[in-house]
């Protein structure tokens, strides 16, 4: 009788293991700390631009804007420098942005280099009296230069990104580019 008992007591002891094992395998289980991701830590990046206006290959003009971006896909640098210009329609006042725009986006570095997207879009007037009126009655004639730049640049080195030449002038007009990582 007390063989049977503790035949009796050791199938159950091993249901009872059989089944503690069964649940162990179902529950989740807990990530060790080594497992779990980290986040991505946040870079940034200080972008200078340089705009060179070049008149029979000598610089008459050059122009320097920076601004700073987060490394990373959906991310987003936007510059404006300029007048909103009013201009005349048939029953009111619609204004023109006149100046330069530099909107920047999706930068994604892997060192040494960075690549990125730039709109670059510089507008001025053509003829300079234009630019002292207020309230211009006729639409006032711009010169404008635009440019969508996929650009992949060495970090802390200066590239030519963009350049253009004026179809009524021997004017040039070059884009530059140099990336730093800000610390």
């Amino acid at each position: 009788m007390k063989k049977i008992f503790l035949l009796v007591v050791v199938f159950v002891l091993i249901g009872v293991a059989a089944c503690a094992q069964d649940n162990a395998k179902d529950s989740p289980k807990e990530e060790a700390p080594a497992e779990k991701q980290a986040p991505k830590p946040l870079s940034a990046y200080k972008l200078q631009f340089v705009l060179r206006e070049l008149q029979d290959g000598k610089v008459v003009n050059t122009r320097e804007y920076a601004l700073i971006m987060q490394d990373g896909r959906n991310r987003m640098a936007d510059l404006k420098i300029g007048s909103r210009v009013p201009v005349k329609n048939e029953k009111d006042f619609t204004y023109m942005d006149i100046g330069t725009n530099i909107r920047c986006y999706d930068l994604q570095a892997q060192p040494p280099n960075v690549g990125l997207n730039c709109t670059v879009e510089i507008s001025n007037f053509a003829l300079p009296e234009q630019k002292l009126q207020t309230g211009i009655a006729t639409a006032p004639v711009l010169n404008q230069i635009r440019s969508d730049i996929p650009a992949v640049v060495e970090e802390g080195k200066q590239t030519v990104v963009g350049f253009t030449d004026d179809p009524n002038s021997t004017k040039r007009y070059e884009i530059a580019l140099t990336a730093t990582k800000v610390k």
